[in-house]
C-alpha cells in the first residue's frame, strides 16, 4: 500500500486527474446543449452523458441498442475506446493521461457527436 501512495505522489497523479476532470466538466458543460447531453458528470478521470434527442433513449429499446452499437463502432474506427451501458457513454481516462492526449480524444468526441 506504501509503494502504491509512493507512486501517486511521485508522478503527481491525483493533480493530474484533477485537471483532467476539470477539463472534462468544461467539456460536458459546453456541449451539454449543443450536441443534447443529459445528465453530464465526471469524477476524477471518468466521465460519462447520456444520449438523447437523436433517436436514443429507452434502455430497452431495440432501435436504441442497435444506434448506440453504430456509435460505439464510429469510436472504435477513430480510434476510442469507451463504455457503453444503455443510452450512457463512459470514457475513462488512465491516470497518466495527459490534458492535451484529453483535448484530443475530446475533438474525437466532438466529430462523433455531430455525426
Amino acid at each position: 500500500a506504501y509503494e502504491a501512495i509512493s507512486i501517486l505522489e511521485d508522478q503527481q497523479l491525483l493533480a493530474n486527474c484533477r485537471k483532467l476532470e476539470t477539463q472534462a466538466m468544461e467539456w460536458l458543460v459546453k456541449n451539454q446543449n449543443e450536441k443534447k447531453l443529459e445528465n453530464p458528470r465526471c469524477r476524477g478521470s471518468v466521465m460519462a452523458f447520456e444520449l438523447y434527442g437523436k433517436g436514443f433513449g429507452d434502455y430497452f429499446n431495440q432501435t436504441n441498442k442497435q444506434q448506440m452499437q453504430q456509435f460505439k463502432q464510429r469510436a472504435i474506427k477513430s480510434g476510442l475506446l469507451l463504455r457503453t451501458l444503455g443510452n450512457t457513454v463512459y470514457l475513462m481516462f488512465p491516470l497518466v493521461t495527459t490534458v492535451s492526449q484529453q483535448a484530443d480524444v475530446l475533438e474525437i468526441m466532438d466529430q462523433l457527436l455531430l455525426g
